[in-house]
């Protein structure tokens, strides 16, 4: 999100207006001799001062902001800007440390049985001796724990940067408000107004305000929590009530996963920002869905960003045996892989209806889950 936005507020609009507010910003942050050289680059190519200075722009932010401006806390360092590729729509992942396997479990739409794969893999794995962590990245609605009961060791705050405007120092001439493409922040007549939901921390604002009157400060939007159940690592987050954007929150979950063996990541339903948040630098994402014409729908779109992503992915059809065969038929034609198939089973409703987990309930789905894990593995490493 941060590569777009920087892109839209350095370069929009004007191509002339638009460089000269690069030259001008990168001699704020880079010194005047980075800046003439962006300047000179951007006469003789537009395009490439595209990609070149939206590159040195989002490396400047970082440096600027750990240097100059409200630090963020050592359980939440400064985020690292992704660079614009122009071959790649889709920048490598840090965002957690590099384990053995990232395995995302992600579905179209809600209900499909996704926390129950992800959990009930989770526990399988651990129950055979391995070093497994599960992260719940559905922070809108997190479930995980319901299942996996753990003992909660640690909750910290998980905060985002927004703009306070000084008014001793604002000369209320308006540069803050044209550069953001949100609408987080407006000027009018010798007053200035900050709305913190729809601030994507950029810092955009107070790199272009010409009287150093915006600093940023940190604001909360939800909380961690992070312990262990069933011998499986646990992390999930919390978004608070009201807050709109669940993107940062589950960047810090997935920052807050420790190095173990194997990570799984649960993440929302849907196709939409949080989704591509949760999934993004997954060694394999499974889609989890059912037989049904809402099942096949959302099934369409998942695989479409997954493909955008160039992830790679399989899919597991839960509630086999009832619905169409259309998600059958569909995955054919795609060439995609189905992993496994499990029926509809009242023993699985059972379970959970109860808050346990379904292997506890049928010993031979552990058995299926740990074999679906070693084609998964056997995929990623091949």
């Amino acid at each position: 999100m941060v590569k777009e936005h920087l892109e839209a507020a350095w370069l929009l609009r004007d191509e002339v207006a638009a460089a000269d507010r690069v030259v001008r910003v990168v001699e704020k942050v880079a010194g005047a001799a980075v800046a003439q050289d962006v300047g000179r680059e951007a006469v003789v190519n537009e395009t490439s001062c595209r990609a070149g200075s939206v590159a040195l722009l989002t490396a400047s932010v970082s440096a600027h902001r750990a240097e100059r401006r409200c630090p963020t806390s050592a359980a939440y360092p400064a985020p690292v800007l992704p660079v614009h590729n122009a071959e790649s729509q889709w920048p490598e992942s840090n965002h957690l440390t590099p384990p053995q396997l990232i395995i995302s479990v992600a579905s179209g739409k809600g209900g499909t049985g996704k926390t129950t794969i992800a959990t009930n893999m989770a526990a399988a794995l651990a129950g055979s001796g391995m070093n497994v962590m599960y992260v719940d990245c559905d922070v809108e609605e997190p479930d995980g724990h319901v299942f996996l009961k753990p003992d909660i060791e640690k909750q910290d705050k998980s905060t985002v940067l927004i703009p306070r405007v000084n008014p001793d120092r604002c000369s209320y001439c308006g540069e803050c408000s044209r550069i953001c493409q949100f609408n987080a922040i407006a000027v009018l007549h010798k007053q200035v107004l900050v709305f913190p939901e729809l601030c994507h921390s950029c810092g955009g604002c107070a790199l272009v305000c010409p009287e150093d009157a915006i600093e940023e400060v940190q604001r909360e939007i939800g909380t961690i929590n992070s312990g262990t159940g069933y011998g499986i690592g646990f992390a999930e987050g919390r978004l608070t009530i009201g807050e709109a954007m669940a993107s940062p929150l589950i960047k810090a979950v997935k920052n807050s996963a420790n190095s173990t063996e194997i990570i799984i990541v649960d993440a929302p339903p849907g196709t939409s920002c949080p989704v591509i948040e949760a999934v993004a630098g997954s060694d394999f994402v499974i889609l989890v869905t059912e037989p049904t014409p809402f099942g096949l729908h959302d099934l369409k779109l998942a695989v479409g960003m997954l493909r955008e992503m160039k992830l790679s992915f399989g899919v597991v059809v839960n509630r086999a045996g009832t619905g169409t065969n259309e998600v059958y038929e569909f995955c054919s034609a795609e060439n995609i892989e189905i992993l496994l198939n499990i029926p509809f089973d009242r023993k699985i409703a059972e379970a959970y209806s109860h808050g346990r987990l379904v292997t506890e309930y049928i010993p031979g789905l552990g058995q299926d889950l740990h074999e679906l894990y070693d084609k998964i593995a056997a995929r990623v490493t091949a």
